[in-house]
């Protein structure tokens, strides 16, 4: 099952480009994993038609909340996808997923394989966000 991460900023435009991306490979089977933080889940309801999902609250990559991520991963991989399609928050972390995917390969009947992190940038506020930044690998 391919596992494609969906990264980016609040406001930059993931859930769009989900619904265009899961409307691309409607004729595939797809599973969504929605990163929420708030009471109502807006981006759940817009997703809804495109595949089965499970929403979860909390930056999903974060080494408090990885075996959370680890858990529903497993629990989605029970149903052979053929593509597992995961929205994580602004604030995510994506340097240890080699080792999320590993945990989620020794425990699910359905193996992950990485087939793309794609990052959405909201063009008009990169270079503020970008001045601002510090970037470093954990």
């Amino acid at each position: 099952m391919k596992l494609i991460i969906v990264l980016g900023y609040l406001g930059s435009g993931k859930t769009t480009f989900m619904t265009k991306y899961l409307e691309e490979i409607k004729n595939q089977t797809n599973g969504v994993i929605v990163n929420d933080f708030g009471d109502s889940d807006v981006d759940g309801v817009i997703l809804d038609e495109f595949a089965p999902q499970t929403v979860f609250g909390g930056s999903m990559f974060c080494s408090c909340k990885s075996d959370t991520f680890v858990k529903v991963a497993t629990e989605m991989a029970k149903t052979p996808y053929d593509n597992l399609v995961v929205e994580a928050s602004g604030f995510a972390n994506p340097f240890n997923l080699t080792e999320l995917i590993e945990l989620v390969n020794r425990k699910a009947e359905n193996k992950l394989e990485l087939g793309g992190v794609v990052t959405i940038v909201d063009a008009t506020n990169v270079e503020k966000i970008l001045a601002t930044l510090k970037m470093t690998r954990m």
